[in-house]
């Protein structure tokens, strides 16, 4: 009887990711949130690069900020209420979806939302 050997593939590593739901809660689990070392921040204020659709999460330590939002934390994960935020920009998220997370040299943690479809604008009335 030959026997075979059995060698384990290497594991995955993990990449920081985001949740955002329909009702505009975006989560950052907890690979993100230490990766970034983003433990301490209580607020963020929200960006948007319309032609590139990347969303921007500036994270702060107090609300002083115009347009800060507060953040929600759950063991160690940390969400964000903002559904005004995609209705501004005509964003349509239909279901849960998925999105890995990066850090810009400022600081900023980005969300590539390539993915999410536009809502498409109301056409101007003809008499």
């Amino acid at each position: 009887m030959a026997f075979e050997k059995y060698i384990p593939t290497e594991k995955k590593v993990k990449q920081p990711m985001a949740r955002i739901r329909p009702s505009g809660l975006i989560s950052l689990d907890g690979d993100s949130v230490e990766k970034f070392a983003v433990k301490e921040a209580t607020h963020a204020v929200l960006f948007f690069d319309k032609p590139r659709k990347i969303l921007g999460v500036q994270l702060m330590n107090n609300g002083a900020e115009e347009g800060a939002l507060m953040i929600s934390k759950r063991r160690n994960s940390m969400t964000i209420k903002a559904p005004d935020f995609f209705f501004a920009f005509n964003l349509v998220i239909d279901k849960p979806m998925v999105f890995p997370v990066s850090q810009h040299r400022d600081g900023k943690l980005l969300l590539d939302l390539k993915s999410v479809k536009r809502r498409r604008g109301r056409r101007p009335k003809t008499s």
